[in-house]
């Protein structure tokens, strides 16, 4: 089964199947590709899926996050997740948003004021941004689209745009 969560023990090296996400395309290729740990929880960051799953650890439990009921399956979603504190921020890949999920509550919030902000050097709906380094309450991360590293501040959900050289190409990563 390619549409499925597995587990590997460090110490044997073996792998072990753990679940399926039915509620998206059975044969799916790259669903999910990043995995935030929140207490008994794994939130799985959509790439081609169409919601957000949250697998709980002790009872085998899958739920679904639903953050943008228009979202087409297939077409990449997130690139970056910061977290900070009970909160995850989701940086886009094409999404619309920058998404907030909130882990205790599971419930988010979109800011589409960024992304909105993109689309006068872009020419598209995302920013397209990879790569990420944090400190405290701000997260820097690059766009691979334009030249500009984005500072975001998670505290008043405010942001900055550093344009660096004059050239159109993008970048890849950043460490502070």
């Amino acid at each position: 089964n390619k549409n499925a969560l597995c587990k590997v023990n460090l110490e044997t090296g073996t792998a072990e199947y753990v679940c399926s996400f039915n509620d998206e395309y059975a044969f799916a290729k790259e669903l999910y590709h990043k995995i935030e740990f929140y207490q008994d929880r794994l939130f799985l960051i959509p790439w081609r899926a169409k919601k957000i799953a949250v697998y709980h650890i002790g009872s085998g439990k899958i739920e679904y996050i639903v953050q943008d009921p228009d979202a087409v399956y297939g077409v990449p979603k997130f690139s970056e997740s910061v977290r900070y504190g009970q909160y995850l921020y989701l940086f886009s890949a094409h999404a619309p948003a920058i998404v907030c999920l909130d882990m205790e509550k599971q419930v988010v919030d979109c800011y589409p004021e960024c992304i909105d902000d993109f689309k006068q050097f872009t020419q598209a709906n995302f920013g397209y941004f990879f790569g990420k380094t944090r400190k405290e309450e701000v997260a820097w991360i690059p766009s691979r689209r334009i030249n500009c590293l984005l500072e975001y501040n998670m505290e008043n959900n405010s942001y900055v745009k550093h344009f660096i050289g004059e050239s159109k190409a993008g970048f890849i990563d950043v460490e502070a």
